[in-house]
């Protein structure tokens, strides 16, 4: 797998007090922007291409990627319309004849320690399997307040969370997934979710269990409660 994308196209609503002249990605936290992280990890997992979606203040975003000089950095531009996660996805994959990639959202405080957890969902993933979701155990993912996103069922394939009985598993924002997903989504504006539900009703999608505290910071709840500098 040569491919990688992080996913920088949100309009960062839900953490409006920091955004409203910078966009999210390039909020810093000990220093660094969200999405240096991102791209530190892609590097760290050697992948020859690192594409990046871009919508909000998306000029700001181009200047700074474009400053950094990395030939493997590639932008996908949505200034004009922004196509949601799947959208976003499906363009990357198909303009660029993409077979299968490894995807990150730039909420996460990813760290080196992550590093192996990753490398590892990517050897071991199945080949009859069109996607497959990183899932922390809620217990261990902070900035989080939701009860959970997805259950396992059995041989890692998964469920939505329906049941307060069980702890969820909350999808961390690493995934891998085959262009084969989105065949039957002919429209360009889609969420990522359609397209997992779609592969939950064909039994086509698992879990990798991701057993690593995680931090998360996509809301201004959390930046406030866990970032040390901005």
């Amino acid at each position: 797998m040569k491919s990688s994308i992080i996913l920088a196209a949100g309009l960062g609503k839900r953490v409006r007090e920091y955004s409203l002249d910078l966009p999210k990605p390039l909020i810093k936290v000990n220093e660094k922007p969200f999405i240096e992280y991102s791209i530190n990890i892609m590097e760290e997992l050697g992948f020859e291409e690192i594409f990046i979606n871009v919508h909000y203040k998306s000029d700001q975003i181009i200047s700074y990627l474009t400053n950094l000089n990395n030939p493997k950095i590639k932008i996908s531009d949505e200034t004009d319309c922004l196509l949601d996660t799947g959208g976003g996805i499906k363009k990357i994959m198909e303009e660029n004849k993409i077979e299968q990639v490894f995807i990150l959202n730039c909420d996460n405080l990813w760290k080196d320690e992550h590093t192996v957890f990753f490398r590892e969902m990517i050897e071991s993933f199945p080949k009859d399997t069109i996607s497959l979701l990183a899932l922390t155990p809620i217990d261990l993912i902070s900035g989080y307040d939701g009860n959970g996103d997805f259950l396992f069922t059995n041989d890692n394939h998964i469920q939505r969370y329906d049941n307060i009985a069980y702890k969820g598993y909350v999808f961390n924002g690493a995934q891998i997934i085959r262009k084969e997903a989105f065949k039957d989504f002919k429209n360009s504006v889609f969420s990522i979710n359609q397209v997992w539900d779609d592969l939950i009703s064909k039994n086509l999608i698992k879990g990798y269990k991701f057993h690593k505290n995680v931090l998360h910071l996509g809301t201004t709840v959390a930046l406030r409660k866990y970032h040390n500098k901005l």
